[in-house]
């Protein structure tokens, strides 16, 4: 790839070869391991109010389709796109891109399955776009743009979540380079998101919108569309108009790859915002060693950044919850897992976990890195423990195995499919065979699957 390149020709090229590409065995497991967190994190959201909400989605539409809705019917690719990613993200459990800071894996999975269904596509092409998708995002916007667009009250899911679902789609469409511009233009158009939604159902609604506007992009671009190229260069394109000081711009050129994004992810062990994990597990150690004594005081040093998007005190809902470290710190120091009935109007209502929340005292430290939290308990007879956590587990360098995915999307599924959640599991392992599409459609929305989740 020539360092001359525009960077939106250089992205436009990278899309337009994505089937032509190759892929070590490695990165094709990383790719079904993002598979599998996914679907269980969808299934897992089917009793929370946006599940009850997003269907109405596809009656807005008007659509009808192939395409399959997780715990629900078959609608078209726009509209599952919309209900499978914000599914995917309504329990704030779904996988991250550390570098980049948001979740890549939803809007991408989520259109990549449903166009891939309507297609008819295998799932070797399947597989090839979704990597495709993450790659994309995971190369314009981790090396600094995610953070940056974070740091000045952007989602950076709402806004790279499109490209890798644009990116992902195209790649499924098999777009040549100049419709593959035309896509990119067109998605760079549509891309914003504000993190003052967190807490409330547009959060997840940003990876839904993201994935449908992603779909919307390709087939408009597959169809003729022609949109403004070159906006990932352009004074006034996407960086420059996003962050207006100039202090991050997209890599150029990007470092694209057959794949290597994907070993930067990071998978959560706990059902809430990723700034709160440290705190989680400091206060999930620290909780061993208590022994039922009375606590005095609860000091937080946390990443500025978490203090700032993760800090709600005294949350009253369940979403709220999931951006609070103080009541993180809370539950686990009663002793809960950060598993997704811990965030429940009930457990924020509990006495003992308002008690200590009201303990807690949140203090930004520049020397606190993203992934770290310095927890400092004071107790009441005077002792101090003290807990740093140095990497959050689930990240690229305190990584899951198999086993903790396969234990959290049992955790998720079994619930609600019973006994077809170990075959809907073993078909998402062996993805890549040829009629694996067809038995995930046949595991997440035919009869079976339906009266689970009544």
């Amino acid at each position: 790839m020539s360092e001359e390149m525009p960077i939106s020709a250089a992205t436009a090229q990278f899309i337009a070869e994505a089937q032509s590409r190759t892929y070590d065995d490695d990165i094709i497991d990383r790719a079904k391991r993002c598979l599998v967190d996914w679907t269980g994190v969808a299934i897992g959201a089917h009793d929370q109010p946006l599940a009850d909400v997003m269907p109405n989605a596809a009656d807005v539409l008007g659509s009808s389709g192939r395409s399959p809705v997780v715990m629900g019917g078959l609608v078209s690719p726009t509209s599952a796109a919309l209900i499978n990613g914000a599914l995917s993200h309504a329990l704030d459990f779904d996988d991250t891109h550390p570098d980049a800071l948001g979740h890549i894996s939803g809007p991408t999975w989520a259109a990549v399955l449903a166009l891939a269904t309507d297609r008819g596509a295998s799932e070797t092409e399947a597989l090839h776009a979704f990597i495709t998708g993450f790659e994309v995002a995971g190369a314009l916007f981790g090396p600094g743009m995610g953070p940056t667009l974070q740091r000045r009250g952007f989602h950076p899911t709402s806004v790279f979540g499109r490209f890798a679902a644009m990116a992902a789609s195209s790649a499924l469409l098999k777009l040549n380079e100049q419709q593959a511009a035309n896509a990119i233009g067109l998605i760079a158009t549509m891309a914003g998101g504000l993190i003052a939604s967190n807490g409330t159902m547009s959060k997840p609604f940003h990876a839904g919108i993201g994935a449908m506007n992603g779909i919307l992009a390709a087939q408009l671009a597959a169809s003729g569309f022609e949109a403004r190229i070159g906006l990932l260069d352009a004074e006034n394109g996407l960086a420059a108009t996003f962050v207006q000081d100039g202090e991050t711009a997209f890599p150029n050129p990007p470092n694209f790859t057959a794949g290597e994004q994907l070993r930067r992810n990071a998978f959560k062990p706990y059902a809430c915002c990723k700034g709160t994990h440290p705190t989680l597990d400091a206060a999930r150690e620290i909780y061993e060693k208590l022994n039922n004594r009375p606590i005095e005081s609860i000091t937080l040093q946390v990443n500025e950044m978490h203090a700032r998007i993760a800090n709600k005190r005294q949350p009253e809902t369940p979403l709220d919850a999931k951006f609070s470290v103080a009541y993180c710190a809370a539950i686990g120091l009663n002793g809960y897992q950060g598993m997704p009935s811990d965030f429940s109007n009930e457990h924020i209502g509990n006495d003992n976990v308002r008690d200590l929340e009201s303990r807690v005292t949140v203090t930004p430290d520049d020397d606190i890195g993203k992934h770290q939290v310095l927890m400092t308990i004071k107790l009441k007879d005077g002792e101090e423990l003290i807990k740093k956590v140095e990497e959050a587990r689930g990240n690229p360098d305190n990584p899951f195995s198999w086993n903790d995915l396969e234990t959290k999307f049992k955790a998720l599924a079994k619930p609600v499919l019973k006994d077809n959640a170990d075959g809907l599991l073993a078909t998402l392992k062996s993805f890549e065979k040829p009629g694996q599409l067809q038995q995930f459609t046949n595991f997440v929305c035919t009869a079976p699957a339906a009266q689970a989740a009544e």
